[in-house]
């Protein structure tokens, strides 16, 4: 059903793109081969999607991913005919002129070069900060987190374990891992090989995590890939580690088991400092109120593709970065892989770390 709403959604750009471009082309010849080109831009993405969300093969991860290519080079193809035609009102050239044409196909293709070269490098960004110490014996913890990994075949292994060779230079009291990690739906043969990445992680206190809202879109919540991955999920719940820090760990907003956050707060303990996970950045004003020092998030992917950043700011209390409402301080990072494109055009595919100082009176 979704395919099919963001199908019809953006038809009317497409047959708008469709119509400037084709009158670009002189010949039958060349007007037809564009239109099945066109064509087949159109409904890759779509198609090949529900393929492999049907078909548990790896196989087709490279069709797949053909498919998703498709989806950003439309979008700034509809930019790059948008240019000609300001540029055609302002300075009345000829659309047909080579250089125009040039422009027009080339323009968008460097730029899924460039976002895609820049969704497969991993970026360390760190954050700094002090905290009352209230009863933990520690002076100071490091944390290293990161979400949306969306891991779905072979193509990711590899991220996965450049993340895991990052965190683990980072030397991390603890990794944090809050939602989509997993894709619900697939439950492949390269699992073993995913689950055997996450249990290379080091850390002094382990490596915690939460559901995503792709970890429910499976008939079932498999459970068994967190144990042989050796980490630790917290559904609602709270896990102190002795002396040192108490974790909160939220289920997502789409499971209808998600304990309301007032009736949850009452079991947190506030001897320690308190960090909480949940995978979307949402009631920031609420959570600011009760006690907890750090929320990460992910979900956002602040928009992964230029313009749609400017929507993932206007639906949530912060999009990407940090940000402190009163003693809470607020983490959401721009994901690790992203849904869809491996093109990023906005945002880093991330790691964060955070080095946190437990100051005394």
């Amino acid at each position: 059903m979704f395919r099919l709403f963001f199908f019809i959604s953006y038809l009317p750009l497409l047959i708008y793109i469709y119509l400037r471009c084709k009158k670009l082309f002189i010949t039958t010849l060349t007007r037809r081969a564009f239109a099945l080109l066109f064509i087949f831009f159109a409904l890759a993405f779509p198609v090949l999607d529900f393929l492999g969300h049907q078909i548990d093969n790896s196989s087709l991860d490279v069709l797949i991913q053909i498919g998703f290519y498709t989806q950003p080079y439309l979008l700034y193809l509809l930019f790059s005919v948008l240019l000609s035609d300001l540029g055609h009102l302002l300075f009345r050239f000829q659309r047909r002129q080579w250089p125009v044409i040039v422009f027009i196909f080339l323009f968008p293709l460097l730029i899924v070069i460039g976002g895609a070269w820049k969704f497969n490098h991993i970026v360390v960004n760190s954050y700094s900060l002090s905290l009352p110490a209230r009863e933990t014996s520690l002076k100071n913890l490091r944390v290293v987190f990161a979400a949306d990994f969306h891991l779905r075949g072979h193509s990711e292994l590899k991220a996965l374990r450049e993340f895991v060779e990052k965190s683990n230079a980072l030397k991390p009291d603890l990794v944090l891992l809050p939602g989509d990690i997993i894709e619900g739906d697939r439950h492949n043969e390269e699992m073993p090989e995913i689950e055997e990445a996450f249990r290379q992680l080091k850390s002094t206190y382990g490596t915690f995590a939460v559901f995503g809202n792709h970890e429910t879109y499976g008939q079932e919540i498999s459970l068994e890939f967190y144990k042989k991955a050796n980490i630790t999920l917290l559904r609602d719940q709270i896990f102190i580690i002795k002396d040192a820090i108490t974790l909160v760990g939220r289920d997502d907003l789409r499971l209808k088991t998600r304990k309301d956050f007032s009736l949850l707060e009452k079991e947190i303990p506030t001897n320690l400092p308190i960090i909480m996970l949940d995978h979307r950045p949402n009631d920031f004003k609420k959570v600011s109120l009760d006690g907890i020092d750090i929320q990460v998030s992910g979900h956002t992917h602040h928009g992964q593709i230029f313009p749609f950043n400017f929507i993932t700011k206007a639906m949530y209390d912060l999009s990407y970065g940090v940000k402190q409402i009163g003693r809470t301080h607020f983490f959401v990072t721009s994901g690790l892989r992203g849904w869809g494109p491996q093109v990023r055009t906005s945002g880093d595919a991330e790691l964060v770390k955070i080095d946190i100082e437990f100051k005394r009176p």
